[in-house]
């Protein structure tokens, strides 16, 4: 059950370059106003300096100041947490019994908790107009739009249910031997969601030296991530109106705050396009024959 769409981006998206392009103009218009403010403040000191009214040790100082500004400074921490009494959600379709069976012997295999199962969400063309939220675009995709309810509905347990953090998984997942699902690292507790699976992460920045997580700003796949109960209430939220596009595209657009880690906890089997792993592929019509 991949909601994959890296080769499926809508025209509604800015591209990458583009948004990356808008990134530099901004920090330089930034990095042009901060270094007039410090060239004044420091021909201020040295005037006042020459005239005798201020000391020199205050304009060495103020010399000082000015070439700290223009150096890279370590970024302020945000308030960080640490997840704890972490619940497993596995989103699974009723065609799919055999990869509900899949994980449940890859959980055992690695000792983790039972986890709950969300029912993924078949949509047709009779009913795309009985779901909420709606789907906003007719080039969504039905499938696509399906993979996006049946986040929503995962969120939704998250956020009605007793614990305070979770781990939203699809079905074909690939659980690894090398991590521990349970031992999450420090997250920026305004972290709407934190992906586990770094290398599908194009671009993202550094938060503090005290977390390895880094806050990403573009991506593809949803197989598996972090998320709080306060940051399932959030993406609800940033998903009242409807969905414009595929899941992996909304979460760019959606006002939410969006962090990955470092290294991959959950992986994902070889894809291509069209994938030829991915049930929503198929029920795209991409695939002749439905994945295993």
């Amino acid at each position: 059950y991949c909601c994959c769409c890296c080769c499926n981006r809508t025209p509604w998206m800015p591209s990458p370059k583009k948004r990356r392009q808008d990134r530099v103009l901004q920090a330089k218009h930034a990095a042009k106003i901060a270094v007039r403010v410090w060239k004044s403040v420091f021909m201020y000191c040295v005037c006042r300096e020459k005239s005798g009214s201020v000391s020199p040790a205050l304009a060495a100082d103020a010399y000082t100041d000015q070439a700290e500004a223009s150096s890279p400074a370590e970024p302020e921490c945000p308030e960080l947490v640490k997840p704890t009494d972490i619940h497993f959600l596995v989103i699974n379709l009723d065609r799919s019994p055999q990869r509900l069976a899949r994980m449940r012997e890859a959980f055992a295999r690695l000792n983790l908790p039972p986890f709950e199962r969300i029912p993924g969400v078949e949509v047709t063309a009779d009913t795309v107009n009985q779901h909420t939220p709606p789907r906003l675009s007719p080039g969504v995709k039905l499938a696509d739009y399906g993979t996006c309810l049946a986040h929503h509905r995962a969120w939704e347990a998250v956020y009605r249910g007793p614990h305070r953090w979770a781990i939203v998984l699809e079905d074909d997942a690939t659980l690894l031997d090398t991590v521990d699902l349970q031992d999450m690292p420090l997250v920026p507790k305004a972290a709407d969601i934190v992906l586990l699976r770094a290398s599908t992460t194009l671009e993202h920045e550094i938060v503090c030296n005290k977390t390895e997580v880094r806050k990403t700003t573009w991506g593809y796949g949803m197989v598996g991530y972090l998320i709080s109960r306060a940051g399932a209430h959030r993406m609800i939220k940033g998903a009242q109106k409807g969905f414009r596009g595929p899941l992996d595209g909304h979460i760019w657009y959606s006002g939410n705050a969006i962090y990955t880690t470092t290294k991959n906890y959950v992986d994902h089997p070889p894809c291509s396009n069209p994938c030829p792993t991915s049930i929503r592929t198929y029920l795209n019509g991409e695939l002749e024959v439905e994945p295993d």
